[in-house]
């Protein structure tokens, strides 16, 4: 190191120390501080005790509506829907939209390729 990085690495600690003892709060702004936190944490606790009313009285609830929710998911059928590009088929569930498969008509697995037929079956990817 020369005369120079020195200079500028003890420039730069001066000014590192200087700015935290300049910026340092006071001890009223830590009493204000400590004070927040406090009412801060005592406004949670009155949510959390009154979530957990909430909870136990929708759970109450849930309890009754039972019977009616059994009937609604008796109605409601599960129904595949196919999409279908020119390279792409993709099957999906109707209920909750999920995903069932995926297929690749370019391509074929291996135990398709291997009979070879002449037939591209599609590939499943999932």
């Amino acid at each position: 190191m020369d005369k120079n990085s020195i200079i500028g690495l003890g420039i730069i600690g001066v000014i590192l120390v200087t700015f935290t003892l300049l910026n340092r709060p006071s001890e009223d702004e830590l009493k204000k501080q400590q004070e927040k936190a406090k009412k801060e944490k005592i406004v949670e606790e009155k949510e959390e005790k009154e979530e957990q009313t909430q909870t136990k009285n929708l759970a109450a609830k849930e309890t009754s509506k039972d019977t009616t929710s059994s009937l609604i998911k008796d109605t409601v059928k599960a129904q595949t829907l196919r999409l279908e590009s020119n390279k792409l088929i993709v099957d999906i569930n109707t209920l909750g939209g999920n995903i069932e498969a995926v297929y690749l008509k370019d391509y074929e697995s291996y135990r398709h390729f291997k009979l070879n037929d002449k037939q591209i079956k599609a590939l499943k990817l999932f």
